[in-house]
């Protein structure tokens, strides 16, 4: 059934039901169809659809509007914004299920690859930032002395939101208390917020107990800036200071949850499911100075109840006073976990090894394991043995040792990140083990020297995303077979040297199974790799007749002035018409160091963009174009609608912009899909860009 067109509505309204209504307007009319409608389209994230249909009549927006609000993004910087929509729709307030607040100023300018971040980590922007304990590091250090209740202006703004959210819940709780109908509970809440704001969220959490129990998830992120730290032997005063104030920042995080957890009852689980205390940066070699203290207050709350943690190893393991001690503890419900160590020369990388060997030893219930340290710790063996690995991007050991821990886990690995490797031997090291076990089968295959590709048995039966260098893909893909559905390869100085034709189009059966390619070049333009993706970069269309998403980073020109908005328009049409035969595509990423912000011209209708590709214009089946933007570490969202109905421009389509939380899901980290913690993929992390999950068939968005 064809959803009615504003133009419906409106006859609708002006006209009798059944004089000149249109079947279509009539159904909107029954509250329970239009509900259903409305309900599927917050399923597939059409926001757009959703917030233009709320605009139309008052009974629509009555249903659309809990809908939009039913998870609510609140980014740090619009804060008012949202504050002001809530107040305004008491309807919408109620129904709010789950919150997320996040520092998005911070997390753009902290939170990105190496050439795409808006500037050095001193530029982050602490305007706003007034709270006593989280100074403008700039100012003379007896400033840093200060202490107090947070008073931050965005912060003070998030807790009215949650005063307003508490105060409709509990006119609904009443209600609900009167009518006998069962209670609705307050809304979750996600947080992501810099270290220096903490006196901020301290201050907000501690005015909404209620709603500080329905914390689920926690990210920290530390903006602190090696640049501010006065000099130790110039300035040994100010340095003892920033030290000091730096440790009772993450003192006052420890002291914030452990009155939280205190609020619950015994027989009551905490709902912080999620701690992460990472600053994403690449080759990060910064100190945090949280001290021991501080440590042990996160470590006695926080192993009952997290199921995801993500932790740096800093600078401060330099010093065993401020080494970090959650690892010592026991996680029983642990499933996720992420470490990154930062490169420092003076660390006892003896004791962080064992440290993190024994962690891993003591919890072998982890699904989703992520280790980056490959630098730093001496090669060893990973004995280990996870029943339940699904997840594996470990980055600790030499190729040799990595080869049998594969092994040890091919029969439940699902998603698999490899580390680049530059060296043929490498390579060769990582493989052998995995050559010595299907050896005897390649040869029976003809897999000989000039005898191509062959298809050979592999023990990787559910391997499905695959993230590695062009040659360990290859004979994985060789391996593994149809299996494969969402390549990642990492980074290549030129288009050829893909060289799909030498390892992916021989193989029918693994060429038709690959449903998404994530290509970066760094060597090449944009503009040169569009001019060949048909003849040199991709497989051709009737090679890979699955083919839903393709992302290209071309990560050159850093130096180069930025493109036009009139060349940047050209790229996307290039970049959409040369893949118009790729039947299946839905998906496409474009990014570029040079790349600006793509402005939509607008209509009468301001959401209406006129942008339009004809039906040899693009893909027949594209659905989303995401645009990288690095001088912001941004990426620009757009579907792809039809412009009309009509004969005259059949087939025609138009980009319209799409909110950047269209992204998210909520629940999607927890066993019963209801936790509500939000299942961020931060786009400008690679890992993070592809828009669909390929592991589903069809590929559905993540």
């Amino acid at each position: 059934m064809d959803i009615a067109s504003p133009s419906d509505l409106h006859t609708q309204q002006d006209c009798a039901p059944h004089e000149s209504a249109s079947a279509a307007a009539q159904v909107w009319q029954i509250p329970e169809l239009a509900l259903l409608i409305l309900s599927h389209l917050a399923h597939a994230r059409a926001q757009p659809d959703l917030l233009t249909l709320s605009t139309l009549s008052h009974p629509l927006r009555a249903l659309a509007v809990p809908l939009l609000v039913q998870h609510l993004d609140v980014p740090l910087s619009r804060i008012a914004e949202v504050l002001r929509f809530i107040e305004r729709n008491e309807v919408g307030a109620v129904g709010v299920r789950s919150v997320r607040v996040w520092d998005d100023v911070c997390s753009a300018k902290i939170r990105g690859r190496a050439h795409s971040r808006p500037g050095p980590r001193a530029e982050v922007d602490r305007s706003r930032r007034c709270a006593p304990d989280s100074p403008d590091l700039d100012a003379p250090v007896s400033a840093l002395d200060e202490a107090g209740p947070g008073t931050d202006a965005d912060w003070a703004e998030v807790g009215r939101l949650l005063g307003v959210l508490e105060a409709a819940h509990e006119r609904a709780r009443t209600q609900t208390q009167q009518k006998q109908r069962p209670q609705l509970a307050l809304p979750t809440l996600d947080i992501t917020f810099d270290i220096l704001s903490i006196g901020s969220l301290d201050a907000v959490l501690a005015a909404h107990p209620a709603l500080a129990k329905r914390l689920v998830a926690l990210r920290v992120l530390a903006s602190q800036d090696s640049s501010f730290e006065p000099p130790m032997d110039e300035d040994p005063l100010g340095f003892d200071a920033y030290v000091n104030t730096c440790g009772e920042r993450w003192g006052r995080l420890g002291a914030m949850l452990q009155r939280i957890y205190a609020s619950f009852a015994p027989e009551e689980t905490p709902a912080l499911r999620l701690f992460h205390a990472e600053d994403y940066l690449e080759n990060s070699a910064e100190h945090w100075y949280i001290d021991s203290a501080a440590w042990r207050s996160l470590g006695a709350c926080l192993p009952s109840s997290v199921r995801d943690l993500a932790i740096r190893l800093s600078m401060d393991e330099e010093d065993p006073e401020r080494s970090c001690s959650l690892l010592h503890a026991h996680w029983p419900h642990l499933r996720t976990f992420s470490l990154v160590a930062t490169e420092t020369g003076l660390m006892d990388w003896d004791r962080v090894q064992a440290t993190l060997d024994d962690f891993l030893l003591r919890h072998p219930h982890i699904e989703d394991l992520r280790i980056q340290a490959h630098t730093f710790l001496e090669p060893g063996p990973l004995p280990h043995y996870f029943p339940r690995l699904r997840v594996c991007a470990v980055d600790k050991t030499a190729p040799a040792h990595l080869g049998p821990f594969l092994l040890r886990h091919a029969d439940t690995l699902q998603d698999l990140t490899v580390p680049p490797m530059d060296l043929d031997a490498a390579v060769e090291a990582l493989l052998s083990p995995l050559v010595e076990l299907d050896g005897a089968s390649a040869t029976t295959a003809g897999a000989g020297e000039g005898s191509g590709p062959q298809m050979v048995p592999f023990a990787f039966a559910k391997l499905e995303v695959l993230r590695a260098p062009r040659a360990v893909a290859a004979a994985f893909v060789r391996r593994a077979g149809s299996r494969i559905k969402h390549l990642e390869l990492a980074a290549v100085h030129r288009d050829t040297d893909l060289a799909f034709s030498e390892w992916l189009t021989p193989l029918p059966e693994a060429a038709r199974a690959v449903s998404c390619l994530d290509i970066e070049i760094t060597r090449q333009t944009m503009d040169y790799v569009l001019s060949r993706l048909r003849t040199t970069l991709l497989p051709p269309p009737d090679a890979v007749p699955n083919l839903a998403e393709l992302l290209i980073c071309c990560s050159l020109d850093a130096n180069l002035t930025q493109h036009s908005d009139e060349r940047a328009w050209a790229q996307v049409r290039n970049a959409l018409g040369a893949l118009r035969e790729y039947a299946s595509l839905r998906a496409v990423r474009l990014e570029s160091v040079t790349a600006p912000v793509l402005s939509l011209p607008k209509g009468d209708d301001a959401a209406a963009a006129v942008i339009e590709f004809g039906e040899d214009e693009a893909p027949p089946s594209l659905e989303y174009l995401s645009w990288h933007v690095p001088s912001l570490n941004r990426t620009q969202y757009f579907r792809l609608v039809p412009v009309n109905s009509s004969q005259t421009t059949s087939g025609r389509r138009r980009l319209q912009a799409m909110p950047a939380s269209f992204r998210l899901s909520v629940g999607r980290d927890g066993e019963d899909g209801e936790d509500g913690v939000w299942g961020q993929l931060p786009s400008a992390l690679r890992s993070g860009a592809a828009l669909f999950d390929h592991t589903r068939t069809p590929p559905m968005l993540r």
